[in-house]
């Protein structure tokens, strides 16, 4: 998974809709993981 933060913070993530849809989903389901503290600010 690739994924950038811009720098007002938004994280970005490389690839199509499709892919960027299942990142997501993976981060709002799995709080505990990178990107699920990323968007929520931990």
């Amino acid at each position: 998974m690739a994924a950038s933060t811009n720098a007002v913070g938004v994280l970005n993530f490389g690839g199509g809709v499709k892919d960027s849809g299942g990142r997501v989903a993976d981060a709002l389901l799995g709080p505990d993981t990178d990107f699920g503290r990323k968007i929520r600010g931990w």
